[in-house]
């Protein structure tokens, strides 16, 4: 029979991990709102992200503009972000999934 402290550990691992992945959505779409540029394309319509001004290499280190990449391929990957169809530099937030 398993010890409880084996037992905690191998149930909570899953949980963790999604809490850690969830955190890791969630700060991304912060970094996107704060760092993009929000663009409004059709009235009415959910707010786009420029992500443009986030890759700037003239504006920021090598270090930030590598997070920043990671990142946003990372939200792609996940779906957490969308991109525009004819404008791949803007991106859409999509609402991260809670418990």
């Amino acid at each position: 029979m398993p010890s409880t402290a084996t037992t905690t550990a191998t149930t909570t691992a899953p949980t963790m991990a999604e809490r850690a992945l969830r955190l890791l959505d969630q700060y991304l779409i912060c970094d996107v709102e704060c760092n993009g540029i929000a663009v409004q394309l059709d009235p009415g319509d959910r707010r786009w992200y420029d992500t443009r001004p986030m890759l700037d290499r003239r504006e920021h280190s090598p270090e930030w503009v590598d997070m920043a990449e990671l990142a946003i391929a990372w939200g792609l990957q996940r779906g957490v972000l969308r991109p525009h169809a004819q404008q791949p530099h803007l991106v859409r937030c999509e609402p991260v999934p809670l418990p």
